[in-house]
């Protein structure tokens, strides 16, 4: 059986054409045989730029019909290819973010694991450490204790070292004199009895001679015990000053003096003299045995150290007032100090002859005392091969102490 079919009245009726100002058509099938046929109608070019296709089933086969705009597909243009490219850097912002978002994330994750792992080891090591602290803590605390009752039973045996020098000088320095009474007491006597043995043929000059005699030996006895004296009252002053050590207003210069005449029997044996160089005659309301005990261990320490070989050396002191202050000063001209200990020489223990009588105790024992009980200031200047100065700076009126001691 065949179909004839009129292809222009079909054309006609369908209003297919193949040409017109909006599209292009073609048909392709030849003998039904679709996509694989040939082109029957319109340009073979329509099916090679990619046109919008149909298939129209037929009885035995099929045609495709496809179609294109008249003037071919349009370019995009440049502002679609910006949106393109924009969509896509924004996909790809919003990707890389959302990357970044889920690995941090997962940072964040592993971050807090190795946290709390941290902290839990940190506080295992706290409480270890901890407990250390603790026991170096309490270790500590007995080391101080004992160093304490060691530095305080130091101070002490350097009160009485110092003590016992004082008197030991007083008692060798006493000697001359209460010997010298002695011998002329006796000669005195001796001359006495053999003028009551004499006749009274006595010649006026043997009378003459043996007067002078007495009365050189009376003078001698006088001498002697007035130096005695004076040596007994000012030992008994400092004596009574260090052993009390109360609040009372003296002298000065007074204090200065009986420091010096009991001090010169023993650091005379060392070959040095103390000289009193214009002291102020003041009055201070303070507390004159601490006052004594620094003066004591700045003159002591300038004989030690100053003077390491011996003398023959001085030791000047001297004293000013400025308004309600006064300002003593102890210099010596000895070997000087090193500058890299003059910064050192009053902390605790520190001393250049340890093992050579040397405590290291004195001039801390002095700062202690001027800073503390006495109220004032003390400093050190020192020039190597030129001597030393040691300044105090004392306030007229001392600070009230409620007990004052020098075993601070």
């Amino acid at each position: 059986m065949s179909l004839v079919i009129d292809w222009d009245g079909l054309q006609h009726t369908a209003g297919l054409v193949a040409d017109s100002p909006d599209y292009q058509l073609a048909i392709r099938g030849r003998d039904v045989e679709g996509s694989h046929g040939a082109v029957f109608f319109g340009s073979e070019h329509v099916f090679a730029t990619r046109p919008v296709a149909s298939q129209l089933e037929l009885p035995g086969g099929s045609w495709t019909i496809a179609a294109i705009p008249a003037n071919g597909w349009s370019t995009p243009s440049f502002r679609i290819h910006a949106l393109r490219l924009l969509y896509g850097v924004i996909a790809a912002l919003i990707g890389w973010f959302a990357y970044r978002l889920m690995r941090e994330k997962h940072e964040r994750e592993i971050a807090r694991e190795a946290l709390a792992s941290l902290n839990s080891e940190l506080e295992t090591r706290i409480d270890a450490r901890t407990a250390e602290l603790r026991n170096a803590n309490d270790e500590l605390a007995r080391l101080v204790q004992t160093l304490r009752k060691t530095q305080t039973d130091l101070v002490r045996s350097e009160k009485l070292a110092a003590l016992g020098a004082l008197v030991a000088g007083i008692a060798h320095e006493l000697n001359t004199p209460v010997g010298n009474s002695l011998l002329a007491a006796s000669t005195l006597t001796e001359q006495l009895r053999q003028l009551t043995r004499m006749d009274a043929s006595l010649k006026r000059s043997e009378w003459n001679a043996a007067l002078a005699h007495m009365q050189e030996a009376s003078d001698i006895i006088q001498r002697s015990l007035g130096r005695a004296s004076e040596l007994i009252s000012s030992f008994k002053q400092v004596a009574t000053d260090r052993t009390t050590a109360q609040r009372r207003r003296f002298t000065l210069a007074g204090a200065i003096h009986d420091l010096a005449v009991t001090l010169q029997p023993s650091v005379r044996r060392a070959g040095v003299t103390i000289e009193e160089d214009a002291i102020a005659d003041v009055k201070l309301d303070s507390y004159p045995g601490p006052l004594d005990q620094v003066l004591m261990n700045l003159i002591q320490n300038a004989v030690l150290h100053a003077y390491p070989s011996g003398g023959p050396g001085r030791i000047r002191l001297s004293a000013t007032v400025d308004g309600g202050w006064v300002c003593i000063v102890v210099e010596d001209f000895g070997v000087g100090i090193p500058p890299e200990n003059l910064s050192r020489v009053f902390d605790p223990f520190f001393t250049t002859r340890l093992g050579q009588g040397g405590t290291g105790l004195g001039l801390h024992i002095v700062h202690n005392i001027v800073t503390g009980t006495l109220g004032g200031e003390i400093d050190v200047q020192s020039e190597p091969g030129r001597g030393t100065r040691f300044s105090l700076r004392l306030p007229l009126h001392a600070p009230l102490q409620a007990d004052a001691t020098t075993d601070d």
